[in-house]
């Protein structure tokens, strides 16, 4: 079942939608952005990161999106 996810690159609004089975965490390789200008600002690093989770762990109330092994990011709240 997929679900929509949302939220800010720092300058743009994007959105996309998800899966999750178990701890895979897939996102659509579709990650729409408001088209709005930024010079300077590098979002399409944080995008195709993003565009790389395959999978999630939550640990001492944090969320970790990875690829395999590989911590991509990291969220505390």
């Amino acid at each position: 079942e997929k679900t929509s996810i949302s939220g800010t690159t720092g300058y743009k609004r994007f959105n996309s939608s998800y899966s999750v089975k178990g701890d895979r965490f897939i996102i659509d390789q579709r990650i729409a952005t408001t088209k709005m200008g930024c010079p300077g600002y590098e979002e399409s690093i944080f995008l195709e990161a993003l565009s790389r989770v395959n999978r999630y762990e939550i640990r001492n109330e944090q969320l970790f999106l990875m690829q395999d092994s590989t911590m991509i990011m990291g969220f505390a709240k």
